[in-house]
């Protein structure tokens, strides 16, 4: 199915191709010249790096003005609240909600300086009229690798300890034969590194 195309000043462009993006970013980018160009002047005010050459006493008022409102905006951390899109649903989701929620309050409590990203979008929505927060979650993995004896059986098949074919199409596997015939499959896994996320404010106690 053929993409329709825009026409832009007598050129057409593909619509979602690498020169429809472009043009649609210079587009907005225009849009939002004026309110680009004040916002930067209201930071200037507000930071004092404005140009009062033609006076001798000066009082930022912006500064005072911003910040008496920013308690207003941003006072306290939030509490976290996960509810069921519909009420109905029986106990199930009404404990995957709750735990859900537990589990996101724990982590503003304890590994989230959440007050950090709420104050400076607080600020940046009253100095510019805009204010946007993005959550990123980034996990840390961190690779394993086991081996598992496998015996070679007369028609080339391979079983494991437990007499189960062993499957050699899975990703991250590596062969190696003896002369005794017996085979180590080495498994290289990722999983996610629990010892860095508690090690901040947890010791971990190994047996």
């Amino acid at each position: 199915m053929a993409r329709k195309r825009q026409t832009n000043s007598s050129v057409t462009v593909e619509k979602y191709s690498a020169r429809y993006w472009n043009n649609q970013l210079s587009q907005a980018e225009a849009r939002h010249e004026k309110f680009n160009e004040y916002a930067r002047e209201s930071i200037k005010v507000y930071k004092a790096q404005h140009d009062l050459s033609d006076t001798q006493r000066r009082l930022n008022v912006w500064w005072y003005c911003v910040n008496t409102l920013l308690p207003a905006y941003y006072s306290s951390t939030p509490k976290a609240q996960v509810r069921l899109r519909k009420r109905t649903g029986g106990l199930t989701p009404e404990a995957g909600a709750v735990i859900l929620e537990r589990n996101v309050q724990f982590a503003l409590d304890e590994y989230f300086d959440f007050d950090a990203v709420g104050y400076n979008a607080a600020l940046q929505f009253l100095l510019t009229g805009r204010a946007v927060l993005w959550a990123r979650y980034e996990a840390e993995f961190e690779t394993e690798t086991t081996e598992v004896a496998l015996l070679r059986m007369p028609d080339g098949a391979l079983m494991d300890q437990s007499g189960v074919p062993f499957d050699t199409e899975q990703e991250g596997i590596e062969l190696v034969e003896d002369p005794t015939g017996l085979v180590i499959a080495k498994i290289t896994i990722e999983r996610k590194d629990t010892r860095r996320l508690y090690s901040k404010r947890y010791s971990i106690t190994t047996f």
